[in-house]
């Protein structure tokens, strides 16, 4: 069974270490709602972040 994890991250270089973490959690994916960045940038750091 797999788990995404719904999240914000406030800035773009908080993007990136909360997709690690998330990863190390076990969770399979995140998804980023809106909030006070634009959650495209936050998809592609994260998405450089972690497999």
């Amino acid at each position: 069974m797999e788990f995404d994890v719904m999240t914000r991250a406030t800035t773009w270089d908080q993007a990136a270490p909360l997709a690690r973490r998330a990863e190390a959690a076990g969770f399979s994916g995140m998804l980023f709602t809106e909030g006070h960045q634009v959650r495209w940038m936050n998809i592609a750091v994260s998405a450089s972040a972690a497999r």
